[in-house]
């Protein structure tokens, strides 16, 4: 939980208490200041996927353990260098769309994202690889 989150939650409540021992008729909107708290530490839970941030303007590790960029379209790292480094390259070995290869990370470090280890294929493929372990 965030700190500002735990600053307003405790807030909320010494509202809460004041009301209920002084103002019993605003009750009601003491109530509502609860509810919208609630709401927003559900809300900041939701959106904390990221297991933690590398840099916060340019990159994080996704719940997956996967490294992801902040920019617009694929966000994940090794998804963009493969895209630029393996497929424009080698664009005449590969006959699909980029979209339909899946990319393998030859050492399985998820986060070793060197050219060298990372291999485009289709899902089959890679399926295969990961069924054999």
């Amino acid at each position: 939980m965030r700190k500002n989150n735990k600053i307003l939650l405790y807030v909320l409540l010494a509202l809460l208490f004041i009301g209920l021992i002084m103002y019993a008729p605003y009750l009601l909107i003491i109530l509502l200041f609860i509810i919208i708290g609630i709401i927003i530490l559900i809300h900041s839970r939701k959106k904390s996927n990221k297991s933690y941030i590398l840099n916060e303007n340019t990159s994080y590790i996704d719940a997956n353990g996967y490294k992801r960029d902040n920019i617009k379209h694929s966000n994940l790292t090794h998804r963009n260098i493969a895209y630029y480094d393996i497929y424009i390259k080698n664009r005449d070995k590969y006959p699909l769309p980029f979209s339909k290869y899946q990319i393998h990370h030859k050492d399985h470090n998820k986060l070793n994202n060197n050219t060298e280890n990372l291999e485009l294929l289709t899902k089959e493929e890679h399926e295969a690889i990961h069924k054999k372990k």
